[in-house]
């Protein structure tokens, strides 16, 4: 129920049509936001899914690309969601000439960046760090023995 509120098509569209009916445009205008993301997000998760027919049904669709799995084409969406982002924050940009508007674009644009410009970064450190690493003081340790991490990660939790 936790995943099914925020992602149900049904009780967004419901919202959409109940805000245009009421005249408050701000609850249409939201629910209709929250209505794209149901709808791109929905081929977007392989085995992370979330029922986004709710409360009509609890079927999860099990997608072959994940936007942020590298076994399930990640790489390749992640790539094509900051391209994206960055193509409509240049639609937006030109398309709104206000001051808090353009602030508030490029600083969506720049929270889109930060990620991928976070792990090109370890290409230029010395220690291969990326900004994940610099944050939390880690650094990646090279092992010429294989690693069961599914072992390990349980030994640790259990």
């Amino acid at each position: 129920l936790t995943f099914a509120i925020p992602n149900s098509i049904p009780l967004f569209a419901l919202g959409v049509a109940a805000g245009h009916a009421l005249g408050w445009p701000v609850l249409w205008v939201f629910c209709a936001a929250a209505l794209v993301h149901a709808i791109f997000d929905l081929p977007l998760h392989h085995d992370d899914g979330h029922p986004h027919f709710w409360p009509f049904s609890d079927w999860i669709l099990a997608s072959p690309v994940s936007y942020w799995d590298p076994g399930h084409h990640g790489v390749a969406a992640g790539a094509a969601e900051v391209a994206l982002c960055v193509v409509l924050g240049v639609v937006l940009w030109r398309r709104f000439s206000g001051v808090p508007a353009r602030v508030l674009i490029a600083f969506g644009v720049s929270l889109e960046l930060s990620v991928p410009l976070g792990w090109l970064w370890a290409l230029w450190d010395p220690q291969r760090r990326g900004w994940h690493d610099l944050a939390a003081g880690t650094r990646v340790v090279v092992s010429s023995e294989p690693t069961d991490l599914r072992s390990w990660w349980l030994g640790v939790r259990g």
